[in-house]
């Protein structure tokens, strides 16, 4: 656990934020906080409750100042579940609203994005198409929602360019001819798509739409190259098939086993140790893992690599955006009180399914105050236990005007013993 022993500062506000609630006025940020980016001024932080509320309760406003002020209402003890309770809103669109949120408040400050994109995410439909880029660099979100708007895109296909990015980002080895154009970035998904299809009329499929959303000729010239091979060892099997019709035919059999792509999907986390023994300096020095080719194939990076554990778990949508995940052990999950807050375990039968190990995923990197969501739980070093990490909820860090070292993903659980388990 986490101390909240003396000294006050950061190491008294992560102490209390695993453990109990705190007063809604302790730890306010300065006066004049972030008033120098101009743009991302909070213009609704004096609002009183009740006029947020009925403000949320009557649609009277945009999504994205609706974001401010669910994010303004958690910070004063207003859970998500009361806000619903309140509103109508659920917690689940009240977090899509402050993850899209900060997404919209970025790409607006970057000065990037033409005034006539810009105004096309005031739809209240908008949360669905920029919450899946909250994962990517800057650039890539400008880049993101400008094709967005372009190509009036469905949230659907919003979500498969946010996971085409990151797969883009990572298959460095490749991607030649692939520009970084959006465009560019969805025909090489397509591409890799047809190469690893089973059907014919698949990847020709594929490949058609890689055609379709390609803006350079080089990348149209790596689709043209993928069809013809494709091409060239079907007629090479057709040949060499031995079925009596000129082929060579053998005595000898051999099998061959394709792949599904979720037999394939994998990826390799370091894990960092137990929570309560990971320390900060153990975040700085996190190896990393290099997939390249059709079977993923993966190469570990970084000095002390070889000397950490590591672990796959699948390729879940969160994971696949990862940049730089890693994991941190939990002994028992049912002991960790952000844990139970978090999952909203109020029963004895609730803490009883939580019971047991987990792994904490994180993605590893700083998150400035600005870009932290209340809805989130982060990881934080606390000076009161030798800079430790510490599972901090994010309204807590927003309070304080406190930047997080690695945001939590999720939270992996062995396979359940019976129907029962958590």
């Amino acid at each position: 656990g986490v101390g909240g022993g003396g000294g006050g500062g950061l190491a008294d506000e992560i102490g209390d934020s695993v453990t109990t609630p705190t007063d809604p006025s302790r730890y306010r940020p300065p006066a004049g906080f972030m008033n120098k980016d101009g743009p991302l001024v909070d213009e609704t932080k004096d609002m009183p409750p009740d006029v947020m509320l009925q403000r949320i309760s009557s649609g009277s406003g945009r999504w994205y100042t609706f974001a401010k002020m669910c994010n303004n209402l958690h910070k004063q003890q207003y859970s998500a579940q009361i806000v619903s309770e309140m509103t109508g809103i659920t917690p689940v669109e009240q977090n899509r609203w402050i993850v899209a949120g900060t997404v919209y408040e970025s790409i607006k400050l970057s000065g990037k994005v033409p005034p006539e994109i810009l105004k096309r995410f005031d739809d209240p439909r908008s949360p669905a198409l920029l919450e899946p880029f909250r994962f990517l660099t800057e650039d890539a979100r400008i880049a993101c929602a400008i094709y967005t708007v372009e190509k009036n895109l469905s949230p659907e296909m919003c979500d498969l360019l946010a996971r085409s990015m990151k797969e883009w980002e990572r298959r460095v080895g490749e991607r030649d001819g692939f520009t970084d154009h959006p465009g560019d970035v969805l025909a090489f998904k397509y591409m890799r798509d047809a190469l690893e299809t089973r059907k014919e009329q698949e990847m020709r499929q594929k490949v058609e739409q890689g055609m379709s959303v390609a803006v350079s000729d080089t990348a149209r010239a790596r689709l043209a190259t993928c069809m013809d091979a494709k091409e060239n060892l079907t007629d090479w099997v057709s040949r060499n098939s031995g079925d009596g019709n000129g082929g060579t035919g053998s005595a000898a059999s051999l099998q061959v086993l394709r792949l599904a792509e979720d037999e394939i999907g994998t990826r390799s986390l370091p894990v960092l140790g137990p929570l309560g023994s990971v320390a900060a300096a153990d975040l700085s020095s996190t190896p990393r893992s290099k997939q390249d080719g059709p079977f993923g194939v993966f190469t570990l990076l970084g000095a002390n690599a070889a000397a950490v554990r590591w672990v796959a778990l699948p390729q879940w949508n969160l994971l696949t955006r990862a940049v730089v995940p890693a994991a941190i052990e939990v002994p028992n999950c049912a002991n960790v009180p952000a844990i139970i807050a978090g999952t909203r375990a109020q029963t004895e039968d609730d803490r009883k399914r939580l019971s047991g190990p987990g792994l904490l995923v994180i993605e590893v990197g700083r998150v400035h105050v600005s870009d932290i969501s209340s809805g989130q739980f982060y990881i934080v070093p606390d000076p009161n236990s030798g800079d430790r990490l510490a599972l901090v909820p994010g309204a807590q860090l927003a309070q304080a005007g406190v930047p997080a070292a690695a945001t939590v993903l999720f939270v992996a659980r062995p396979p359940a013993r019976d129907a029962s388990a958590g």
